[in-house]
């Protein structure tokens, strides 16, 4: 029996114990090292008057369950360096309270767990506060809730936060990796899952990561990722339903106004939404800031300006079907930086309400490619001095479309190609505006085009240069202005079958008050509707040039004599074709109908009511331009030959890179006998007699390569 009552009395010690590493009041549980713990101060009696440890020096736990409540001041999870504590909050009803801040990793390492329903409240939330502190939280679960004043994610030390199945945070400002040195990652995942702040810093000057997946909703008042120099942050918005809303305030990717550098990411993906006031790509000096928006349905939304290198390097892509609107869009915005925009794949949109600048103080490039499109109402390239600027356009489907006007080179110098079948449209083109700009349009390639609907001023003031090549296609519905004002000038080539450019205004000033060249070749068609008038006030430093099939179709029945068509241009009559004896340009009234032009009148067709002026053109080979590949222009070569520079064609240089050799009877060679509907062939050597003349050929050339020169 004694013994029986020491057992007894010892296990009732044991007991009492285990209670006070252990301990169990009305569902809040501790174990380890949790203070204050003592009979009447312990987690379940705790105030908001307490400072609470979970882990203070050593392990401890905090379990809140069953609908319990408990109080403290202050809140430290894994207090002191070395020191762990874990807490968790679960079921509806369970809290815990915190009047003032909550430390999730002061100094050593902390975690929470918010489940099933549990909440958690307290003014200034931090996870890994101090250096070489961790923390994480993981708020899971509808109707599971953390409560902040401020929140950082990653405040010197390395934080995490995990929102899913339901969970939902909220706060005032949000911090993720936000001093020097520190790193912070949050997700926000699945539907129903949400995290509610104002100002956000992914990235403050630490390392910064946000994620929302999955149908995943974040909400702020605007955010900057990549805030400072050294600082990095990226956010990825992915799947259908994930979203990221800014209301009323700006998402600013790649550092800040006030400092320099700062590297920020945003990837928005698989049908994900993001949205904001205005957007800044690479806000800071020397920052760099790159956004992607990748998939159909994949949107970022900017209600006004976006910003592609404010003042640092910023890049733009969207990709895929992904969508972007704007008010207007800036690219390459103030002093030293650069943007480049990427819009690629059919059904990748950048729309824009109003103006779309490509280089505004330095360079900038937007790629239309591979059917994706841009939008807006007037478009400029190279606004600025010192800014030089390209916008290319390629591939079936790409599209631009400026609903107003579009300036290539205002100020600075800008670049316009369309090649592939893309297609550029807009009212007004004005290309090199101001006095020092420069302004080159490209087209080419068959289905390649650029519509302007109203008047074309080429080279306003400055420098114009344009190429329709390879099957391209520009008209012009307005008058055209080729070098408008006094002191420009331009140069407008039309090469290449397929190749036109068509004039249905009113008039065609080629050579208003400055000096302009129109270049008409091979097969290339230039037509006017209206009054072609060509150096308005006779400086002699405006003209036609036509070659090799070029053609300028005017509207009226003149193909009776030169003379007659000529009839149809005001100004002067400065139309020059290619004369191939010559080697050289000459007045097109110097020239033979028939031999060195053609005069045609079209009552049906396209060219219905035009008379179309044709330059033949000439087959290598033709050293007398007569039209024929003969023996005639054999004896030209020969007489020629050798020439080591200075040749014409009349000399017989077939390629034209100035001597007469071995490579230009190849070239005659391959095109004899030829015929191009000139004059007929005043020689035309018998099988016999052409083989005589190769002989003769070959032994000259062998003949004139080993002998040496004598001496004397």
């Amino acid at each position: 029996m004694k013994c029986e009552r020491i057992f007894s009395m010892s296990l009732a010690v044991v007991m009492l114990g285990l209670l006070s590493v252990n301990s169990v009041q009305a569902g809040i549980g501790w174990t380890g090292d949790v203070e204050p713990d003592t009979a009447t101060n312990n987690p379940s009696t705790w105030t908001l008057s307490t400072l609470g440890y979970i882990g203070k020096t050593g392990s401890g736990t905090l379990n809140i369950t069953d609908g319990s409540d408990v109080l403290a001041y202050l809140g430290y999870i894994g207090d002191e360096s070395s020191s762990t504590g874990g807490v968790t909050v679960d079921g509806a009803g369970s809290t815990w309270t915190n009047d003032h801040n909550l430390y999730v990793g002061n100094f050593g390492s902390g975690t929470v767990d918010i489940t099933n329903g549990g909440a958690i409240s307290n003014n200034a939330g931090f996870i890994g506060n101090e250096s070489g502190s961790t923390g994480g939280v993981t708020v899971t679960g509808t109707g599971s809730t953390w409560t902040n004043g401020a929140l950082y994610v990653g405040d010197s030390g390395s934080g995490v936060l995990n929102i899913k199945a339901g969970g939902a945070v909220s706060n005032t400002l949000g911090g993720i990796g936000y001093s020097s040195g520190s790193t912070g990652e949050v997700t926000v995942d699945g539907v129903g899952s949400t995290w509610t702040g104002s100002i956000l810093y992914v990235g403050r000057d630490g390392g910064g990561v946000l994620n929302i997946k999955a149908g995943g909703v974040a909400n702020n008042s605007g955010s900057y990722i990549g805030y400072s120099a050294g600082s990095t942050g990226e956010v990825t918005v992915n799947g259908v339903g994930s979203t990221w809303t800014n209301s009323g305030g700006d998402v600013r990717v790649g550092g800040n106004f006030f400092a320099s550098g700062g590297s920020g990411e945003l990837n928005i993906t698989g049908g994900a939404a993001v949205s904001n006031n205005a957007g800044v790509i690479a806000f800071g000096t020397d920052s760099t800031g790159t956004v992607t928006v990748d998939g159909t349905s994949s949107t970022w939304t900017n209600s006004l300006s976006l910003y592609v290198g404010a003042s640092g390097e910023g890049v733009l892509d969207i990709t895929n079907g992904g969508v972007v609107t704007s008010r207007d869009g800036n690219i390459a915005a103030f002093a030293d930086s650069a943007g480049q925009v990427t819009v690629n794949g059919t059904g990748s949109t950048w729309t824009n309400s109003s103006t779309l600048y490509v280089g505004i103080a330095t360079n900038g490039t937007l790629n239309i490619q591979a059917g994706g499109t841009v939008s807006n109402a007037t478009g400029f390239i190279g606004y600025h001095s010192g800014s030089t600027s390209l916008v290319t356009v390629n591939g079936t489907g790409s599209t631009w479309t400026n609903s107003s006007d579009i300036h290539v080179g205002e100020n600075g110098s800008g670049g316009l190609n369309i090649s592939g079948g893309g297609t550029v449209s807009n009212s007004i083109s004005i290309i090199g505006y101001s006095s020092g700009s420069t302004g080159d349009i490209t087209v080419n390639g068959t289905n390649s085009t650029w519509t302007s609907s109203g008047n074309l001023y080429a080279a306003y003031e400055g420098t114009a240069v344009i190429d329709i090549t390879g099957g391209g296609v520009a008209s012009n519905s307005g008058t055209g202005y080729i070098s408008y004002n006094s002191g420009s000038t331009s140069e407008i080539t039309v090469n290449g079958t397929g190749s036109t450019w068509t004039n249905s205004g009113d008039r065609l000033y080629l050579g208003l008050h400055g000096s302009a060249v129109l270049n008409i070749s091979d097969g290339g068609l230039v037509s006017v509707a209206g009054e072609l008038r060509i150096d308005s006030y006779d400086n002699g430093d405006s003209y036609i040039n036509m070659a090799s099939g070029g053609m300028l179709a005017l509207q009226g029945d003149a193909d009776d004599s030169l003379t007659s068509f000529l009839g149809l241009i005001s100004g002067t009559d400065a139309i020059r074709y290619w004369d191939y004896p010559l080697g050289d340009w000459d007045d097109i009234t110097n020239g033979t109908l028939g031999d060195d032009y053609t005069l045609t009148y079209y009552d049906s067709g396209e060219l219905a009511g035009y008379t179309v002026l044709t330059v033949p053109g000439s087959a290598a080979g033709d050293f007398d331009g007569d039209g024929d590949v003969d023996g005639v222009d054999f004896g030209l070569w020969q007489s020629g030959y050798p020439t080591a520079s200075g040749a014409t064609l009349g000399d017989g240089d077939a390629d034209g890179d100035g001597d007469v050799d071995g490579v230009d009877f190849g070239l005659w060679q391959a095109n004899y006998p030829t015929n191009l509907g000139g004059a007929a062939m005043t020689m035309t050597p018998e099988p016999a007699t052409l083989g005589l003349l190769l002989i003769g050929s070959l032994a000259l050339l062998h003949r004139r390569r080993v002998l040496k020169p004598r001496r004397y």
